[in-house]
């Protein structure tokens, strides 16, 4: 069950400041996916590398502990494979606008799994 891709996270409380400020150094968001959790009070970008998510700090709160996402292309089947190594599941498997993700504790890391729906 391989990892397909490793994105960095980044958080922020305002997501169009902080994309003008990658342009300046020649990162165009072009191509990227970029969805809004309304019920969370987030907005997120998914850049080839980063995945970057805004909120006021009480909805950045909610996802700040979240180190790294990984993207799987089979969901349950990382989860299991994972399964000894969860210490808690912070987040079962749910339905997002980009497929299905779940977060999990591993030891002291806190990890995104993804996997996406390209009809999404």
């Amino acid at each position: 069950m391989p990892i397909l891709q490793s994105f960095a996270r980044v958080y922020t409380s305002d997501l169009d400041d902080h994309l003008a400020a990658r342009e300046l150094l020649g990162s165009s968001p072009a191509g990227g996916r970029r969805f809004a959790l309304p019920d969370r009070g987030l907005q997120v970008m998914i850049t080839d590398d980063t995945v970057i998510v805004a909120g006021d700090e009480d909805a950045l709160a909610a996802v700040r502990d979240t180190q790294i996402t990984w993207l799987v292309d089979d969901l349950d089947g990382a989860l299991t494979a994972l399964r000894p190594r969860i210490e808690r599941v912070v987040a079962p498997p749910t339905r997002v606008p980009t497929g299905r993700n779940a977060t999990v504790r591993l030891g002291d890391v806190q990890v995104e799994l993804v996997q996406w729906d390209d009809e999404a």
